[in-house]
């Protein structure tokens, strides 16, 4: 390794998927990055190291030793602050998140590809956040975690609980947000150490050039997410049933997950089946492949609950204005009547149809200004290059 070349080991869950686009950034701007994950997704970024962790959540010793980290950190009081038929439940979280992340801490050092590493950066704040205090602790290494949303709101969660909150607080120099509602959020719950919280957003990467509009006439919509419960794509399915009693449209939603058959079937049931293209799974290069061949006009989220959406961002740096739930960091990206529009969190049918109706009801002057200030949008706050330039920096101070 070069002397000014800077080694990082990047904890993840799946790995490139989120994490990928700001690994690619980093590994073009000098760092040495050790990756381990618990499973990789085809096209794996050439260069660097990228490990699997082994299978298991440790022995009767690690158990030992979560068991032990409850009563040290406190975090057995904490358990107790539930009522007693949660405590259970998130006891054997927290254990569950220890136990993983001391075997995971003692197979990486076991590989012998720490040795020496600068940070130690955990892409999200669960039970790998644990194992970059477990490894820094080590290894002598500083380390750093980002916080997302199902990562940080514990509400998402039941019972709303997250475990050693604390005790990461503690022991990282740096917890970072990818929205300010997400900074916010943390440091009302844990002020003690507030002077830790930065605000780093992700971003996506420069746009190709925009498609010339499909169908002209008709309004493209276009929704992109995991299809999960919190995601709520059946509310949106009822509102395009509401909206194609008055306005003409085609509705794309791009990704899977366990739902999709049901949501296939929500639409056939609805009488939708000629105005929709479920596309299935795409990857981020999909993604930008399908905005760049296929114009849309509008980009439309429902989520019950979001960090700050990468989805919307995508959809804004091709200068397509979005509709979207006030949830999470959604409103510091959508700004209503600017670039798009937003719904109250409980929005119904009704609701999202009128909004949507509202937008298709512009002229063709309004859309496009619309548009053009989405895209100013994504350049001045959520573009990768100058967002992950911001990050590196930090990550370079801490090595």
């Amino acid at each position: 390794m070069d002397k000014d070349t800077k080694r990082i080991v990047l904890l993840t869950d799946v790995f490139p998927d989120l994490a990928g686009s700001e690994y690619r950034f980093l590994e073009r701007h000098a760092f040495d990055i050790v990756v381990f994950t618990e499973k990789t997704v085809p096209p794996i970024p050439p260069g660097g190291e990228v490990v699997l962790f082994g299978p298991g959540t440790g022995n009767f010793r690690c158990m030992l030793k979560a068991l032990w980290l409850l009563l040290v950190t406190g975090e057995v009081f904490v358990l107790f602050r539930f009522p007693a038929r949660d405590i259970p439940r998130a006891a054997k979280t927290a254990v569950g998140w220890a136990m993983k992340a001391y075997h995971r801490e003692r197979m990486i050092r076991r590989s012998g590809l720490a040795a020496g590493a600068g940070p130690v950066y955990s892409y999200w704040a669960d039970s790998l956040a644990l194992t970059a205090i477990f490894l820094a602790r080590k290894t002598g290494a500083r380390c750093i975690t980002r916080m997302h949303g199902y990562d940080l709101y514990e509400e998402r969660h039941a019972p709303a609980y997250l475990p050693f909150r604390r005790f990461v607080n503690r022991h990282m120099e740096k917890v970072v947000f990818i929205s300010e509602h997400g900074r916010n959020y943390y440091a009302r719950k844990y002020p003690a150490a507030a002077h830790k919280y930065e605000v780093n957003r992700l971003g996506t990467p420069a746009p190709s050039v925009r498609a010339e509009a499909e169908s002209p006439g008709a309004l493209h919509l276009v929704s992109c997410s995991y299809l999960v419960p919190v995601k709520r794509i059946h509310l949106l399915v009822d509102a395009l049933a509401v909206l194609s009693e008055t306005v003409p449209f085609f509705w794309t939603h791009l990704g899977d997950g366990p739902l999709y058959d049901e949501i296939r079937d929500r639409v056939s049931r609805s009488g939708l089946s000629g105005r929709v293209r479920l596309a299935g799974g795409m990857d981020n290069a999909q993604v930008h492949a399908f905005y760049a061949r296929h114009r849309a006009d509008l980009f439309v989220n429902v989520s019950e609950s979001e960090g700050l959406p990468v989805s919307i961002m995508e959809a804004m740096s091709y200068g397509i204005p979005a509709v979207a739930t006030a949830v999470g960091g959604s409103p510091e990206i959508v700004e209503e009547g600017v670039n798009g529009f937003l719904l109250p969190a409980d929005a119904g049918p009704r609701e999202i149809a009128e909004k949507i109706a509202g937008f298709a009801a512009l002229s063709v002057a309004e859309k496009t200004e619309m548009g053009q200030a989405a895209a100013a949008t994504w350049k001045e706050r959520y573009s990768a290059e100058k967002n992950f330039r911001a990050f590196a920096g930090l990550l370079a101070a801490l090595r």
